[in-house]
Formats: structure tokens, C-alpha cells, sequence
């Protein structure tokens, strides 16, 4: 495939990969994009099948659990894995494109805050949301965890 614009030879492979940061981005837009109840129902279904498997594996009662406090750390955690992702994926885009190991990290670190800047700043928009410096902070944290799964992950193969 060829690049018109800038003349330059683009493989399958590398398209595909910033294909996917893209498409994740967009992913990470559609779900800030919903209304605080529609956001809200979503993340109380996700505790709640997680209860009923934490009630399985360990008998325990799922009514001993409080909805809202597995709801609210269900929230915190989404925020760090779709980062985290987005992370991986963006770092794997830029290996494929060239880039050195050091600045690799740094720019999808840089791509990954960055785009959490401007997915809080999308929410002051949305009905019953807002920007939050912590979501923030939660954002580049799952981004940090995120590049240092793909770095042991990296290193295990290579030493293997």
C-alpha cells in the first residue's frame, strides 16, 4: 500500500496496527460519550456479574457485597484497562513503524496521555459527566501498567 500524500511505501501489517489504535480510540470515545446513567447501568452490570462469580468460586452470599463499592472500583479498573490497551497497542504501532525501544515508550506514553487530556476534557459535554484530574491520573496509570505488561512480555520472549 502506498501513501499518496507523503510517497511512502506503507506495509499490511503497520497500517493494521494504527488501524487498531485508532479504532480503540474510538472505542475509549464511545464510551465517555455516554450519558452518566447509560455509563452507570453499563458498569453496575459488569459488578454485578462480577458478585455473582466471586459468590460461585466462593460461596460466599453475593448480597454481602455492596453494589456500589464493587461498581465504583469496576469504573476505576475500566479506566486503567482501556488505557492499558490502548497503551499496548499504540507502543506495538510505533515498533512497527520505526521507532527505537526508548522513544517507542515515550511517545505511546505521550499518545496515551494525551488522548486522556482530551477524552476528560470531551466528557465536560456529556450529560451528567465531567473532566476529573483522577480519571485522568487513573488513565495514565493503566497506560504505565500497560507498557510495562508489553516490556516483561517483550523480555520473556526475547530471553526464551
Amino acid at each position: 500500500m502506498t501513501c499518496k500524500i507523503l510517497d511512502v511505501k506503507i506495509g499490511k501489517s503497520l497500517f493494521l496496527s494504527w488501524l487498531l489504535v485508532l479504532a480503540w480510540m474510538s472505542f475509549i470515545f464511545y464510551l465517555s460519550s455516554q450519558p452518566a446513567p447509560v455509563s452507570n447501568s453499563l458498569s453496575k452490570k459488569v459488578a454485578k456479574t462480577v458478585i455473582e462469580g466471586v459468590d460461585k468460586v466462593e460461596g460466599r452470599d453475593a448480597k454481602a457485597y455492596k453494589l456500589n463499592k464493587v461498581n465504583n472500583l469496576t469504573r476505576d479498573y475500566a479506566h486503567g484497562g482501556v488505557f492499558g490497551v490502548l497503551s499496548i497497542l499504540a507502543l506495538s504501532a510505533l515498533r512497527k513503524s520505526g521507532f527505537k525501544s526508548r522513544a517507542a515508550y515515550l511517545t505511546a506514553f505521550l499518545i496515551c496521555a494525551c488522548y486522556a487530556c482530551t477524552d476528560e476534557f470531551h466528557q465536560i459535554f456529556v450529560s451528567g459527566r465531567g473532566a476529573e484530574f483522577q480519571d485522568w491520573l487513573k488513565d495514565c496509570l493503566g497506560t504505565i501498567l500497560g507498557l510495562g505488561l508489553y516490556f516483561f512480555v517483550a523480555a520473556f520472549n526475547k530471553w526464551s
